[in-house]
Protein backbone atom coordinates (compact mmCIF):
# COMPACT_ATOMS: atom_id res chain seq x y z
CA UNK A 1 0.00 0.00 0.00
CA UNK A 2 0.67 3.74 -0.28
CA UNK A 3 2.67 5.14 2.28
CA UNK A 4 1.59 9.06 2.68
CA UNK A 5 1.82 11.75 5.26
CA UNK A 6 -1.31 12.29 7.21
CA UNK A 7 -2.62 16.28 6.50
CA UNK A 8 -4.82 18.59 8.36
CA UNK A 9 -7.31 19.01 5.42
CA UNK A 10 -8.93 21.68 7.09
CA UNK A 11 -5.57 24.19 6.84
CA UNK A 12 -5.79 27.30 6.09
CA UNK A 13 -4.88 27.85 2.12
CA UNK A 14 -4.81 24.26 1.85
CA UNK A 15 -6.18 23.24 -2.16
CA UNK A 16 -4.99 19.54 -3.88
CA UNK A 17 -4.39 20.80 -7.64
CA UNK A 18 -4.15 17.09 -8.17
CA UNK A 19 -5.82 14.08 -7.50
CA UNK A 20 -3.54 11.14 -8.63
CA UNK A 21 -0.49 11.32 -7.09
CA UNK A 22 -1.96 13.83 -5.24
CA UNK A 23 -0.42 17.70 -5.39
CA UNK A 24 -1.40 20.50 -2.59
CA UNK A 25 -1.11 23.71 -2.67
CA UNK A 26 -0.73 25.98 0.19
CA UNK A 27 -1.52 29.70 -0.38
CA UNK A 28 0.38 31.85 1.95
CA UNK A 29 2.33 29.23 3.75
CA UNK A 30 5.20 31.11 3.76
CA UNK A 31 4.00 35.13 4.45
CA UNK A 32 6.34 37.82 2.58
CA UNK A 33 7.82 38.88 6.16
CA UNK A 34 8.97 35.81 6.48
CA UNK A 35 10.20 35.26 3.44
CA UNK A 36 12.44 38.64 3.54
CA UNK A 37 13.83 37.79 6.73
CA UNK A 38 15.08 34.29 5.33
CA UNK A 39 16.31 36.26 2.01
CA UNK A 40 17.93 38.54 3.88
CA UNK A 41 19.46 35.44 6.40
CA UNK A 42 20.30 33.02 3.69
CA UNK A 43 21.19 34.17 0.73
CA UNK A 44 25.00 35.37 1.95
CA UNK A 45 25.31 31.95 3.60
CA UNK A 46 24.45 29.90 0.31
CA UNK A 47 27.13 27.39 -0.87
CA UNK A 48 27.25 24.83 -3.94
CA UNK A 49 24.58 22.14 -3.12
CA UNK A 50 25.70 18.83 -2.29
CA UNK A 51 24.62 15.66 -1.37
CA UNK A 52 26.27 13.15 1.04
CA UNK A 53 28.70 12.04 -1.70
CA UNK A 54 29.66 15.55 -1.75
CA UNK A 55 28.96 17.55 -5.47
CA UNK A 56 26.73 16.29 -7.44
CA UNK A 57 26.60 17.20 -11.41
CA UNK A 58 22.66 16.88 -10.75
CA UNK A 59 22.34 19.32 -8.70
CA UNK A 60 23.86 23.03 -9.78
CA UNK A 61 21.99 25.23 -7.44
CA UNK A 62 23.45 27.02 -4.20
CA UNK A 63 21.60 26.43 -1.09
CA UNK A 64 21.76 26.26 2.96
CA UNK A 65 20.19 24.23 5.52
CA UNK A 66 18.51 26.47 7.86
CA UNK A 67 20.14 25.28 11.37
CA UNK A 68 21.47 27.26 14.31
CA UNK A 69 21.17 31.04 13.49
CA UNK A 70 19.93 30.87 10.38
CA UNK A 71 16.85 28.92 11.56
CA UNK A 72 16.33 31.70 13.95
CA UNK A 73 15.35 33.85 12.01
CA UNK A 74 12.04 33.01 11.22
CA UNK A 75 12.62 28.93 10.67
CA UNK A 76 10.72 27.95 14.40
CA UNK A 77 7.66 29.71 12.91
CA UNK A 78 7.84 27.62 9.65
CA UNK A 79 8.44 24.28 11.52
CA UNK A 80 5.19 25.17 13.70
CA UNK A 81 3.25 25.50 10.37
CA UNK A 82 4.46 22.48 8.68
CA UNK A 83 3.76 20.22 11.59
CA UNK A 84 0.70 21.69 11.95
CA UNK A 85 -0.35 21.01 8.30
CA UNK A 86 1.19 17.49 8.37
CA UNK A 87 -0.93 16.59 12.21
CA UNK A 88 1.95 16.95 14.56
CA UNK A 89 4.76 15.35 12.43
CA UNK A 90 7.58 14.82 14.71
CA UNK A 91 10.49 17.02 14.46
CA UNK A 92 12.65 14.32 14.49
CA UNK A 93 11.08 13.08 11.02
CA UNK A 94 11.40 16.43 9.53
CA UNK A 95 14.49 17.19 7.35
CA UNK A 96 15.81 20.88 7.94
CA UNK A 97 14.37 23.35 6.09
CA UNK A 98 16.73 25.09 3.12
CA UNK A 99 17.11 27.60 1.03
CA UNK A 100 17.81 27.05 -2.48
CA UNK A 101 18.65 29.80 -5.51
CA UNK A 102 19.34 28.65 -9.57
CA UNK A 103 20.98 30.66 -11.31
CA UNK A 104 20.64 30.52 -15.45
CA UNK A 105 21.84 27.51 -16.83
CA UNK A 106 21.71 25.76 -12.93
CA UNK A 107 19.50 22.45 -13.09
CA UNK A 108 17.87 20.29 -10.83
CA UNK A 109 17.63 16.38 -12.15
CA UNK A 110 17.56 13.07 -10.84
CA UNK A 111 20.13 12.81 -7.79
CA UNK A 112 20.79 10.77 -4.69
CA UNK A 113 20.98 12.71 -1.30
CA UNK A 114 22.70 9.82 0.02
CA UNK A 115 24.31 6.80 -0.76
CA UNK A 116 22.60 3.94 -2.53
CA UNK A 117 25.04 1.44 -1.61
CA UNK A 118 27.73 -0.10 0.82
CA UNK A 119 28.79 1.60 4.12
CA UNK A 120 27.67 5.06 3.25
CA UNK A 121 24.19 3.76 3.03
CA UNK A 122 23.94 1.93 6.03
CA UNK A 123 25.45 4.53 8.27
CA UNK A 124 22.86 7.15 6.72
CA UNK A 125 20.38 4.44 7.69
CA UNK A 126 20.90 4.83 11.16
CA UNK A 127 20.90 8.79 11.46
CA UNK A 128 18.38 9.86 13.77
Amino acid sequence: GSRRLALDEDFPGLRRVHASPPVYLVEGFLPAAECAALTRTGVPLLLRSRTDGGVSAGRTSDSIFLTSGCADACAPSLLARVRRLFLGLPRSRMEEPQLARYGAGQRYTEHYDTPTTGPELEQARDRP
